[in-house]
Formats: C-alpha cells, structure tokens, sequence
C-alpha cells in the first residue's frame, strides 16, 4: 500500500489534480507523451476517471470525464471496462478484466500522439492495461491551446492508484 492515493468516492466524486500544464515543449519534440500508472479497484462498484486538456481553474470540478473542457477522458469502471463519455469525449470502450478482484493491481498506459498542443490541432490517444489496447485509438484535437493540466477522480467506491510516471515519448508499456 505504502504511498499510493487512494480515492475513495461516497456520494460524489473526488479528485486529485497535477498542478502543473503538460504543455512542455520536449512532448511534442518526441511525438507525443505517455502516462503511466497502477491502477487498483478497492470495491466491486467503484468507477475511476482521468481527464486531460483540463484549464487550472477546471481541473477536478465535478467528475472531470464529463466537463466540456476536457480533450481526452477515460473512465474505468471496476470491471476494469472503459466506458464512454455522457458527453463522447472518449472512445476507449471494451473489457479487460470482467471479474476482478478489488485489490487488484492492474497497469495503465496512455500514449499521446501530438505534434503541438495549439487549439484544433490533432492528437490520436491509444489505452493499454496490461499491455492489452482497450478499445481503438482515440482521434480528435486539443480544444483549448495552452491548457493541458491533468485531474484523476473516483465515484462511487474506492479507486487507488500508484507509480505514476508521465514522459515524452510514445512507450510500448510501462517499463519502457
């Protein structure tokens, strides 16, 4: 357990935010960037979200896969599926795990392909857990030039999550 977050959402949703706009320019001097991390459900109804191309002053508001501002969301839920959007702002949809076990340790990876973060530039995002793609690549574009900041949030149940590492690079998995 040591010094993971845990998330725990009861009744609402709860969030933890990067305080810090991921719009260096070595991401885009590499093709795009990748994240990665360990993601663990604690109970059987917990649902965790990631959300990208967040403002500062709307990271984390509310379940952020669902704010308008947000270029890139993802939500898993505790069958480790992705699911989309209410608002179609992902594609990621499919089943990794259709029972797992809460506790346990699962890796994601999100790669970023991305030549600049301009507003109504491209970007395609590809998902993998386990090193298994969920769904198909993601295309779209940024939609708010020089916001980039990240938030990661639980509803309904606990999320944890651990080892985050955020790159340059596209990564083939998370030890590389």
């Amino acid at each position: 357990m040591g010094n993971r977050l845990d998330l725990l959402g009861s009744g609402g949703a709860r969030s933890a935010i990067l305080d810090h706009n991921f719009i260096d320019s070595q991401l885009t001097q590499n093709g795009g960037f990748s994240m990665c991390m360990t993601v663990t459900p604690l109970t059987e109804t917990a649902r965790f979200a990631l959300a990208l191309g967040q403002t500062s002053s709307d990271a984390g508001a509310s379940f952020p896969t669902t704010h308008p501002g947000t270029d890139i969301g993802l939500r898993l839920t505790a069958n480790l599926g992705a699911a989309p959007n209410d608002d179609s702002n992902t594609d990621f949809v499919g089943v990794y795990d259709s029972n797992p076990q809460p506790g346990g340790f699962y890796q994601l990876l999100m790669t970023v392909t991305t030549d600049n973060f301009a507003s109504g530039t491209g970007f395609a995002a590809d998902l993998f857990i386990d090193d298994a793609q969920i769904g198909s690549t993601f295309n779209s574009s940024w939609d708010s030039a020089g916001d980039n900041y990240i938030s990661f949030s639980a509803l309904d149940g606990r999320f944890a999550m651990d080892d985050l590492k955020i790159f340059a690079g596209l990564a083939t998995s998370c030890g590389t």
